[in-house]
């Protein structure tokens, strides 16, 4: 069980239900060197699709009204950032260098994409001592 819902086990061998999150990028410029965060250009902590659009949308309606001529077109969703808790440590430097073409995946694909990384985390679980 995932909290309090039945975890599909068709979708779902592992029993591990991937968990989408925001990533907050003004913190992390504000904490990281030679890092800037520019707000105006950028929708974030969304946590569905569809609200991230709805707040798009939002921010070209004001730019039109301070009398810009924004349009709304060609959205599309940039980043997202999703985990969860394997249960075992894991050596993420190994696991980078050995699988970094795919770390690149759409929303839709996130719990296939987990499932078959599955077996490779448990190929960099860190051994504890």
């Amino acid at each position: 069980m995932e909290g309090s819902q039945p975890v599909d086990l068709t979708q779902h061998p592992s029993r591990i239900v991937p968990t989408l999150h925001e990533l907050r990028l003004q913190a992390i410029a504000l904490q990281a060197r030679n890092a800037e965060s520019n707000p105006k250009v950028c929708i974030r902590g969304a946590k569905r699709e569809q609200l991230s659009k709805l707040a798009a949308r939002t921010y070209a309606r004001i730019v039109q009204k301070l009398g810009f001529p924004a349009k709304f077109k060609d959205f599309k969703i940039q980043n997202i950032v999703g985990s969860c808790d394997v249960k075992f440590p894991i050596r993420l430097e190994g696991l980078a260098y050995s699988h970094s073409a795919f770390s690149r995946i759409k929303r839709e694909e996130t719990c296939t994409a987990f499932e078959n990384i599955y077996p490779v985390l448990t190929e960099f679980r860190k051994i504890q001592q």
